[in-house]
């Protein structure tokens, strides 16, 4: 009965889900300025000629970005996250942000997170997207 609820409340979400995502991309190879770590997220959001900020349009997109998060929230094996490096920030909507790593394999939403491998197609127009 649980289950049914979670996935009716998810095709919920998902069906009311605006198709922009705004893309953070922390590029360190031109300049040295370090990395950002899992205890300062935050750097994502300061100025900095090394962050690259995106828009894309793409409801498929949106949606497995959703699915990760909805996954983060409700996995009971989910990990709490080390102090690891993160080259990513997802905007999926005003309030919700993700973060991985330069592989896009380790997501992280608050203080939890998963393993979650991305088909090649939705990794690729991630990555060619900047």
């Amino acid at each position: 009965m649980n289950r049914i609820f979670l996935l009716l409340v998810t095709m919920i979400v998902l069906s009311c889900t605006s198709k922009e995502v705004l893309i953070y991309k922390h590029d360190n190879t031109k300049n040295d300025d370090g990395e950002i770590f899992g205890s300062n997220l935050k750097s994502f959001f300061n100025k900095n000629p090394n962050i690259y900020t995106v828009s894309i349009n793409s409801k498929e997109i949106s949606k497995k970005l959703l699915l990760i998060k909805e996954e983060i929230e409700t996995v009971n094996n989910n990990v709490n996250p080390d102090d690891s490096y993160y080259e990513y920030a997802f905007i999926i909507n005003k309030k919700d942000t993700l973060y991985t790593d330069y592989r896009l394999e380790f997501w992280r939403y608050g203080n939890n997170g998963i393993s979650y491998t991305l088909d090649d197609v939705t990794k690729k127009i991630i990555i060619s997207s900047h």
